[in-house]
């Protein structure tokens, strides 16, 4: 392509990119590795959400883990508690039946 008619389709198509036989190559090269670098991104995008996923799995298991450590814990605290109550309640209804 002339130079002119570099300059005259430049004009009728200013959204269209026109190069030159020397600066194609380049563009088109650069073009391919913008493509390349957006696969891998997206590839390892993909591995990353993979990885958050299984920690919030295992992040999940483990708050269930210790609600179940903390519910049991303060089940056996009120148990503690209510047997204690139970038996001052029987000593004072042993003091109150003599």
């Amino acid at each position: 392509m002339t130079e002119e008619e570099y300059r005259l389709l430049s004009k009728m198509l200013v959204s269209c990119h026109w190069y030159c036989k020397y600066c194609e190559k380049d563009a088109l090269t650069s073009i391919r590795n913008d493509r390349e670098i957006e696969e891998k991104c997206k590839l390892h995008m993909v591995k990353l959400n993979e990885r958050i996923d299984v920690l919030k799995t295992t992040l999940a298991s483990k708050e269930d883990e210790n609600f179940v450590e903390t519910v049991d814990t303060k089940s056996k605290q009120n148990s503690q508690k209510i047997s204690g109550l139970a038996s001052d309640l029987e000593q004072k209804i042993e003091f109150v039946s003599k």
